[in-house]
């Protein structure tokens, strides 16, 4: 090779332009979904510290174990996963999603049912990646009581978007704690 034929490759440049846009939209895309996953991780813990707020409100007010469960679980139904309710929660009108939600605080499940919530008899919640949303409650001389919310092994980005993208982080778990006065001693004597 001549060195005139070399100084002609050097000095070509075709594609230049073509190469120097793929940099930066690749550069644009990494951080719109690195925006996305803050994003997505925000939301996992506002709604995480509502339902320990929502929770600690029930056990404070003398509420049962089981509906202060059930509190924090239609709390946190956002960050809840997939929904097998029969029907769906999605296609209820309003006045029908507030019966059903009065019928599962009351009585028993309703047929409400999200793929977090670990329900023993749910048949097709078949846990791979291990997400769970988990609760406990503790209480300081009965003066004061603590919730803690936890989304465990929450994944960061939705399925269709991390699954495409292979950039879902299955350790991150995203907890909230909550306490209130207890006033149940008040009102249950």
């Amino acid at each position: 090779m001549k060195c005139s034929d070399l100084k002609k490759i050097i000095k070509d440049e075709t594609g230049a332009s073509i190469l120097e846009s793929m940099i930066a939209i690749m550069l644009l895309c990494l951080i719109f979904f690195g925006v996305m996953q803050v994003f997505s991780f925000a939301m996992d813990q506002m709604v995480c510290r509502y339902a320990a707020f929502n929770g600690a409100k029930a056990w404070s007010l003398g509420y049962t174990p089981r509906i202060t469960e059930k509190t924090v679980r239609l709390s946190a139904m956002g960050i809840s996963g997939k929904d097998y309710s029969k029907p769906k929660m999605r296609d209820l009108s309003e006045y029908s999603l507030k019966e059903r939600m009065q019928q599962y605080m009351m009585s028993g499940n309703a047929d409400v049912d999200f793929e977090y919530w670990q329900n023993k008899g749910c048949a097709t919640c078949s846990q791979a990646s291990g997400t769970q949303l988990k609760h406990s409650i503790s209480s300081k001389n009965g003066a004061e009581v603590r919730i803690q919310v936890r989304l465990e092994h929450a994944p960061m980005l939705t399925d269709g978007i991390g699954g495409l993208l292979h950039m879902g982080f299955d350790d991150a778990s995203v907890r909230s704690t909550y306490s209130f006065y207890n006033h149940s001693h008040r009102f249950l004597k």
